[in-house]
Parts: C-alpha cells; sequence; structure tokens
C-alpha cells in the first residue's frame, strides 16, 4: 500500500497507520477527551435510534435533503432588536419560517440539518461565550412540522447555557420526535428499509471569528472512527459523517478540513457534510463520495442581516442494493437564507433565474478545484 505523503497532515496519517495495522494509538498523538467532562452524560431514549428492518436484496432509491446552520433562537443581546428571531417567532409562529422550502423536505425521505444552538428554558448564559444562542422547546415545531426528520447537534453552541442546556437540549429533540447525532450519540435510522448511520463531530472550539478554530487533529480522527465504527456495528448500510469545522466568514477549505474529510471517506463515510464557516464552500467528490465542506447558513437567527446570504439544500438520490450504494446522483438546489436581499427575514427561499445561476457559479468555481462542476440545473457532475 502506497500512501503519499502530501495527502493527510503527519500526524493523522500516524493515527490511520495505526488503525489500519490494528495497533492502539500512542497516548502522545492526542487522546480525546469529552468537552462535557466526567458524569452527567445524557444517554438518548430508545426511540432515537429506532430499530431497522432487514437487509433487503432488493434496489431501493433514497433521496436525502441537507442544509447548514438552523440558529432556533438569538442572542439576549438581539432582544431589542424589532426583527429578531425570537419576536418574529412569536408573530408569526413556528410553520412561517421554513414554509418555502417545506415542499422539497416533503418530498424527500430523510432531511438533515445542523442545529446550531439551544432549545431549552434551563441554563445560565455562558461567561465564555461571545455569542449565546438559544430558543424555547416549542421552536422544534419549526422542523418537526416542516418534515426535518434529524439534525446534527455537535457545534461550539452546543452549550451556550452550560452543559443541563445541551441535555435539555437533546431530551426535547427526544420529545419532539427529531433523531440527532450529538458528540457522544450516534443515530441509526430506518430509511425506507435502508439504514442510515449519523455521526457528528465537533471541532470548532474557540472564539472570535477568523481564529483557526481546530484541536488536536489526531484525536478527531480518533473519535470519527470509533463513533462510524459504532453506527457500522449498529447494521448501517449507508453512512453519514457531520463536521463542525473550518474558519468562520473565510470561503477556503483548511487543510485539517480537507484531511479530516478523507479520512471519514476512507474509514466508510458515504457523504460528509460540514458546516460552521458561515458561508458556502467547496464540494469535492472523492473516490466516490461527496464531500461538502459547509453548506453555510440556512434558517439562521443568529443574525438580522448576516453579509453572506448565499446558500442551498444539497440533495442525494442513492440507489441502494444489498447494502451497498450502487448509484447516485446529487444536485444543489441554490437558495437564499431570507425572502429578503438586505434584512434576514429566517425564511429560506428557493432561488431561481440569474440568482440562482449566480450560486450555481459561484459554487463551480470553488468546487471545480476539488474536481466536481454544476450543470445549470445544479445537478453535480465529477470531473475526475
Amino acid at each position: 500500500m502506497i500512501i503519499k505523503e502530501s495527502k493527510y497532515p503527519r500526524a493523522l496519517l500516524g493515527i490511520a497507520l495505526a488503525m489500519i495495522l490494528g495497533v492502539s494509538a500512542r497516548a502522545d498523538t492526542g487522546a480525546y477527551a469529552s468537552p462535557a467532562g466526567e458524569g452527567g452524560m445524557y444517554v438518548p431514549s430508545k426511540n432515537n435510534c429506532i430499530e431497522v428492518l432487514p437487509n433487503t436484496t432488493t434496489p431501493t432509491v433514497i433521496t436525502i435533503s441537507a442544509v447548514g446552520d438552523c440558529t432556533l433562537g438569538n442572542d439576549e443581546k438581539q432582544e431589542k432588536n424589532p426583527t429578531c428571531f425570537n419576536r418574529v417567532y412569536n408573530l408569526q409562529g413556528s410553520d412561517y419560517f421554513l414554509a418555502d422550502v417545506k415542499p422539497v423536505f416533503a418530498a424527500d425521505d430523510l432531511t438533515i440539518a445542523n442545529l446550531e444552538g439551544v432549545i431549552t428554558d434551563l441554563g445560565t448564559p455562558s461567561e465564555t461565550k461571545v455569542w449565546r444562542f438559544r430558543g424555547r422547546p416549542d421552536y422544534l415545531n419549526i422542523l418537526k412540522n416542516s418534515s426535518v426528520e434529524a439534525v446534527s447537534f455537535a457545534n461550539n453552541h452546543c452549550r451556550d447555557y452550560g452543559e443541563i442546556s445541551h441535555v435539555d437540549t437533546m431530551m426535547n429533540l427526544d420529545l419532539y420526535g427529531i433523531r440527532y447525532s450529538s458528540e457522544d450519540n450516534v443515530c441509526v435510522i430506518d430509511v425506507k428499509g435502508v439504514k442510515v448511520g449519523l455521526v457528528s463531530i465537533q471541532c470548532a472550539f474557540r472564539q472570535p471569528f477568523g481564529e483557526v478554530e481546530y484541536p488536536d487533529s489526531d484525536a478527531m480522527a480518533i473519535l470519527m472512527k470509533t463513533k462510524m465504527d459504532e453506527v457500522k456495528e449498529a447494521g448501517a448500510e449507508l453512512i453519514i459523517v457531520n463536521c463542525h469545522w473550518g474558519v468562520e466568514m473565510q470561503e477556503a477549505v483548511t487543510p485539517q478540513q480537507y484531511a479530516l474529510a478523507h479520512f471519514a471517506v476512507d474509514q466508510g463515510a458515504d457523504l460528509v457534510i460540514g458546516h460552521h464557516p458561515h458561508m458556502l464552500q467547496a464540494a469535492e467528490n472523492y473516490n466516490g463520495k461527496y464531500i461538502l465542506y459547509s453548506l453555510g447558513n440556512f434558517c439562521f437567527g443568529g443574525n438580522s442581516n448576516p453579509p453572506d446570504k448565499d446558500t442551498c439544500i444539497w440533495q442525494m438520490k442513492l440507489t441502494m442494493e444489498g447494502g451497498e450504494v450502487t448509484a447516485q446522483q446529487a444536485q444543489m438546489i441554490p437558495c437564499r437564507l431570507s425572502s429578503h436581499t438586505t434584512w434576514n427575514d429566517y425564511r429560506p427561499i428557493p432561488l431561481a433565474g440569474a440568482e440562482a445561476q449566480r450560486v450555481i457559479t459561484r459554487m463551480n468555481r470553488t468546487s471545480n478545484p476539488y474536481g466536481v462542476v454544476f450543470d445549470e440545473y445544479g445537478i453535480a457532475k465529477v470531473t475526475r
């Protein structure tokens, strides 16, 4: 086996080789410790990892949609703003926010979003965070009523009101019947008889904007493989890995993102979904699997007027047979995170005409170096 030196950072290569050879990683390569610390870990209810049907050899086609950061709530500092998320929710109700994209979500078989912030009435504001996002438990009706079935809940805002806010959010997700994967909990969902495993990895720890936000990449690789092994053991036939990574407000993909994404695919990921930079980044096809380095913001209550309002719905149509992907088609549906161009009404809309083509052109510019281009309908084509 030949591994090119330039493919991964040297430390990450060591971890990968150790895993391949069945050798335990040395302590000096970085052991992962849960940010939650000792004790107090929430054990999800059984309905979060539901029982699945036996394997079938009959071809099954499933459609999966994915979107980026959904912040269902706002920071306390924004409460005086008459157009802050909480005030809009009180005025409009839950069904307002995703009304324009619900038809897309309702037509697919599984929709996944990144839940950026806590959904709880409990806890006190973190004193170490500049921005702390929180919404009431009933805000989960925004997702539930709009056919968003699952979320990734592993990011730098999942403890904005302390550990109790992290635990209570997961309990509320269970209560509202929304599946999730978090830092410590994986999930396997039955989608038309196909076992879909969800894994979420949190790589962004520090504030403020612009900092290189990476902990030990070796620790992230160890955690990623451990969690992927868990869904494999639970019978997952399709594995989706969510990664919260990258540098905020930066379009460029970092070397750490690139290395961890390729590592995930090498370990068996069928799709890698990225978020955290708050803007769209490149799509890549590596060894036949798609990597979305950042889907940007989507229903984003954290900013009443984000400078970059471009976003998208990433959609995969996958043919499964005998527990394997035998065919796939990927499409990017261009969207704007607001129905307005000059302020955020937290109501993402699909784009058409010249605006849709502008977003497709943008994604072609960033993705072409990674071997992916999009046609005028947003259908992905692999160029290498």
